[in-house]
């Protein structure tokens, strides 16, 4: 009888400790996940509407694209945050489609216009090239 007991508690003991490993892993699991996904999603949500990070990014593809010198990567990088920034400004705005596609062509317009004066005839020729 006591070894019937002995065997009953041991199995029990066994079963609970393999239940609770068992438990805390797919907690620790769930929370990595969840942690990933919300980073992410922070992330995503707040890089998709900064015309900052939308500035940084075009500048750098700029970059790669013109081989910029230092000085012109400066002034691309804040005209493209100029034109960013009233780019979001007139999409937050309540103006109609049509007024809206008329102030962003604009403000295409004027960006050429100064990146022409930044860049050299070749860099702004191939650049040219790539926004028809």
């Amino acid at each position: 009888m006591k070894n019937l007991k002995t065997i009953i508690l041991g199995v029990a003991l066994i079963s609970s400790t393999a239940l609770m490993a068992q438990n805390d892993a797919t907690k620790v699991r769930v929370s990595e996940d969840f942690k990933a996904q919300s980073s992410l999603s922070t992330k995503d949500s707040k890089q998709v509407n900064s015309p900052e990070l939308i500035a940084k990014k075009q500048t750098n593809k700029m970059v790669k694209l013109l081989g910029l010198s230092a000085e012109q990567k400066t002034k691309v990088g804040e005209l493209n945050l100029k034109v960013q920034n009233k780019l979001a400004v007139v999409n937050n705005s309540t103006m109609t489609e049509k007024q809206k596609k008329q102030q962003i062509e604009g403000n295409q317009k004027d960006r050429m216009r100064v990146l022409s004066t930044i860049l050299t005839t070749e860099q702004y020729d191939k650049y040219a090239a790539t926004q028809k």
